[in-house]
């Protein structure tokens, strides 16, 4: 590439970078990502109470879940704000940040309200 075209290329990138505003931003890309243990009771019961039923709902297509096992994989490289602590730990993610957490395990409606509540606070 000629040294002409670079330098205009740099120019509108820092044009770009200096100049962005929020409607700049790519769309949100929230999902929710839920670390937890194969042996915690808690866990368990959250998996069978409020996970499969997530995953057999339509907002599942809407708001995708993962289930990471935080003993082999801890935060798997995610951007926290704080560690976890407590498992079961639900931390809902925006553009691979975090955004939300419900932490423990609440029954699935509470679950669900948690969820929408941060959802529609982080928009």
């Amino acid at each position: 590439m000629h040294w002409v075209n670079r330098v205009a290329v740099a120019a509108v990138v820092l044009t770009l970078l200096s100049g962005g505003t929020r409607q700049d931003l790519p769309p949100r890309q929230l999902e929710l990502v839920v670390f937890e243990t194969q042996f915690c009771g808690p866990c368990r019961d959250f998996r069978f109470d409020t996970i499969q039923p997530w995953f057999q709902s339509a907002r599942s297509s809407e708001l995708p879940m993962q289930v990471i096992d935080y003993d082999y994989l801890g935060t798997a490289g995610r951007a926290l704000n704080q560690p976890i602590e407590t498992l079961p730990t639900t931390v809902i993610l925006d553009r691979g940040r975090e955004v939300g957490r419900i932490v423990g395990n609440p029954s699935n409606d509470t679950f669900i309200r948690q969820v929408e509540q941060l959802v529609a606070a982080s928009s």
